[in-house]
C-alpha cells in the first residue's frame, strides 16, 4: 500500500485527496478495472469538481471548526473495546495528520455501513448523532477549559450538520483512495467496487447534506 504523507500545520484532508488525485491515471492499467470504473459514470474530473465544491462549502461556512490531530481511519476495526476495563482504544494511525476534528466523527458515522457487506442505509439517524455528540461535546469542553459554554440545541445542531458535511468528504476521500489502489495496490481486493460504495453514497447524501448551507448561499 503507498501512503501519501506531507508535515504541515493547515487542515491536511484536502490535501491528501488532492494527493491520490493527481496520481491515478487517467486509464487504469487493468482493462477490465477501467471498464468497470467508466462504467460508474463518474469520470476523475467529475470527482475533483465535487472535492472543491465541498472544499469551498468549508472554508466559507466553518472558519472555526477545531482542527488537532485526526486519525483519518476511524473505521469500526480500528476502534478497540475493552469491555472488562471500560477502555476504547484506536490503532492504525498510517493516515493520522493534522486536520479537522469533525472528519474524524463524519467518516466514523459514514463506516457504520459496516466491513464487507456495506450498507449506507445504516448511517446514524439525528437522534443517534445529537446523543454521540452530547458527550463528544461535553468531554471536548472539559478537556479544553470550556466548561462554561453549555451544550446548547443550536451547538448541537451546528455541530450535527458540520459533522454531516465531514461524512461527505469521507466518502470522496475513500472514493478516491480505492480508484489510486485499484491501480496501485497489489492487495487482492475490489477497489472499484469499494469506489463505487463511497462515491455512490457521497451522492446518494449529498444534497441532504449540504441542504442547510447551500440553501443559505
Amino acid at each position: 500500500m503507498i501512503i501519501i504523507e506531507v508535515q504541515t500545520t493547515e487542515p491536511f484532508i484536502f490535501r491528501k485527496i488532492e494527493g491520490f488525485t493527481k496520481k491515478v491515471p487517467k486509464k487504469l492499467s487493468d482493462p477490465q478495472k477501467h471498464q468497470r470504473w467508466e462504467s460508474l459514470g463518474w469520470s476523475l474530473p467529475d470527482i475533483c469538481t465535487e472535492i472543491k465544491l465541498v472544499e469551498g462549502l468549508i472554508l466559507k461556512h466553518f472558519p472555526s471548526t477545531p482542527c488537532g490531530f485526526t486519525h483519518n481511519d476511524l473505521l469500526l476495526e480500528n476502534v478497540v473495546y475493552n469491555r472488562e476495563k471500560g477502555t476504547v482504544n484506536f490503532i492504525d494511525f498510517e493516515y493520522g495528520c493534522y486536520s479537522y476534528l469533525y472528519f474524524d466523527i463524519g467518516n466514523h458515522f459514514a463506516e457504520y455501513a459496516g466491513v464487507g457487506e456495506e450498507d449506507h442505509s445504516r448511517y446514524p439517524d439525528e437522534a443517534y448523532q445529537k446523543w454521540w455528540l452530547t458527550i463528544y461535546l461535553t468531554e471536548y469542553h472539559k478537556l479544553n477549559s470550556l466548561s462554561h459554554i453549555p451544550i446548547t440545541e443550536q451547538l448541537l445542531l451546528n455541530t450535527y450538520n458540520q459533522v454531516r458535511v465531514f461524512s461527505l468528504v469521507a466518502y470522496l476521500f475513500w472514493g478516491v483512495w480505492a480508484f489510486f489502489q485499484a491501480e496501485y495496490s497489489a492487495v487482492d481486493f475490489d477497489y472499484v467496487a469499494f469506489a463505487q460504495s463511497r462515491l455512490g453514497a457521497y451522492f446518494e447524501k449529498k444534497e441532504q447534506f449540504l441542504a442547510p448551507f447551500t440553501s443559505a448561499s
